[in-house]
């Protein structure tokens, strides 16, 4: 069985990373515009106060605050979060679906076992993630490198490295600052880094799913509804927007906890690679759906 899988990960490792270096190509070109935004932002702050990799990760996860009208907060969908998270649905979100309809009998074949297929499926999923944020934190790594003032703390959402002036403004919204500093360092570093990767990977695998169900197209409407509709609601079942930093409680006492964030998203993932499980014993990976 192991080797059954090993093969079966490697045939998605070669193929799907081929299927996918657009998109992926794509995802990754909107978070280098994302980046060099950052650094005008940043630049055009006067402060003694030094921008690292972490506020970089940061600043791109940012998303919007809580829609409240009784305070007078309007709606305001983040738009950048909104196209980064269509390039990552879409890039990770369609192989699955598309090698089903053009190689599933061979597959089949080879793995001997849906069980395995699915499962090489969702670890291609996170791996192609993981290969996409691990780019994208080399790009951030090696820019401040060549600049000469690499830094891994946290600088502007530090506080004592930033004084968060009134009138800092940071891509137009309101300052932050963070609760209960310097105890929060770590937990925002979590957040900064691990938060988007996590958040990723659950609307990532329940696109997948998503796909077979319902289709491609009509699967990523719906997700993406539904991640929208999580900007709007303040609901534990809406989960779609737990990776804006700007919601997270760390910059918002009344926002949510990074532990509520990993369970939410945990339970999100084991749901899926089991609901996964159960859709695959019936279906018929040799072409045809057994009936009942």
């Amino acid at each position: 069985m192991p080797k059954r899988f090993a093969y079966l990960l490697l045939y998605d490792l070669h193929k799907g990373l081929a299927e996918v270096k657009w998109r992926f190509m794509v995802a990754f070109a909107l978070f280098a515009v994302l980046f060099v935004r950052f650094l005008i932002q940043s630049h055009s702050i006067e402060g003694e106060w030094q921008a690292t990799v972490v506020d970089a990760f940061a600043f791109v996860s940012l998303g919007m605050g809580f829609f409240d009208v009784e305070k007078g907060v309007p709606f305001m969908l983040d738009l950048p979060w909104a196209m980064l998270l269509v390039a990552q649905l879409g890039m990770v979100g369609f192989y699955p679906a598309d090698d089903f309809d053009e190689n599933g009998e061979r597959t089949a074949l080879l793995a001997k076992s849906r069980l395995l297929w699915w499962l090489s499926k969702c670890t291609w999923v996170f791996l192609t993630l993981l290969l996409f944020f691990g780019v994208c934190l080399l790009l951030v790594i090696v820019y401040y490198l060549v600049a000469g003032v690499f830094g891994f703390g946290v600088g502007f959402f530090g506080a004592g490295a930033f004084d968060f002036h009134a009138e800092v403004v940071f891509l137009g919204h309101e300052t932050m600052q963070l609760q209960d500093a310097p105890e929060t360092l770590f937990p925002a570093l979590a957040a900064a880094l691990c938060l988007p990767f996590v958040v990723s990977l659950g609307l990532g695998l329940a696109q997948v799913l998503l796909s077979f169900v319902v289709g491609r197209a009509v699967g990523l409407v719906l997700l993406l509804s539904y991640a929208i509709v999580s900007t709007y609601f303040t609901n534990p079942f809406l989960v779609g927007a737990y990776g804006m930093l700007l919601r997270n409680s760390l910059f918002n006492p009344d926002g949510i906890s990074n532990t509520q964030v990993f369970l939410s998203y945990a339970v999100l993932i084991v749901f899926v690679v089991f609901a996964g499980v159960i859709c695959f014993r019936k279906r018929d990976l040799m072409g045809a759906k057994r009936e009942g």
